[in-house]
């Protein structure tokens, strides 16, 4: 058995918190995206999330994905780490970190082209350097769930058509509050899907 890097062909050999009923959801909202979309994913984990994104992204699209890229291997243990326990043991004995650990598994993707950019950076350095607030198709959210960060994100993204996240559930009261807040205030259209999965449309 192979111990690093694993051999993956779909976000379910990756470690993560998202499950299938969201990425079912993906590919609906991708269907509501114009022909040569803007995708950008805040909070990338290990990247399962962003495996599922680009298996449901059409080959003309545009992906970006920002992450601070600080998750430790505390973390990594509680989504039961691949069913690879010697790659458990060499992450834990040569200290792999989260972004080794992303770049290993996104690139074996068939689709890592529709990859564009990847800020490895804090969310508010990225705000302050970076204005693409109006030209993204679609935004996903799995960041910092605390309520500040998740209505500010929000704010940011008044523009974007199509919103949406994870863990919309009453252990992620932030998320929650920050959701129902701005939909009540802006008037979009909230929909709560399968897998606490979010979505704000415009």
């Amino acid at each position: 058995m192979r111990s690093w890097p694993p051999k993956i062909t779909s976000p379910y050999d990756i470690p993560g918190w998202t499950v299938k009923e969201q990425h079912y959801q993906y590919k609906d909202l991708v269907n509501l995206l114009p022909k040569n979309p803007k995708v950008l994913e805040i909070g990338c984990g290990w990247g399962r999330s962003t495996w599922a994104w680009l298996d449901a992204l059409p080959d003309t699209a545009s992906f970006f994905i920002l992450d601070h890229f600080e998750l430790n291997y505390r973390e990594l243990q509680k989504t039961g780490i691949y069913p690879y326990s010697k790659a458990a043991k060499r992450i834990r004995k040569q200290n792999i970190d989260q972004r080794e650990i992303f770049d290993t598994i996104i690139k074996q993707h068939p689709k890592i082209n529709l990859l564009k950019t990847l800020w490895h950076m804090p969310g508010n350095d990225w705000k302050n350097h970076i204005d693409y607030t109006q030209e993204w198709d679609l935004v996903y959210l799995d960041d910092d769930h605390r309520y500040p960060a998740v209505s500010n994100w929000l704010e940011r993204f008044t523009n974007v058509p199509i919103v949406c996240g994870d863990d919309y559930h009453p252990n992620h009261q932030g998320v929650v509050s920050a959701v129902d807040e701005y939909a009540e205030k802006t008037g979009c259209k909230k929909t709560i899907l399968p897998g606490c999965f979010w979505v704000l449309r415009k």
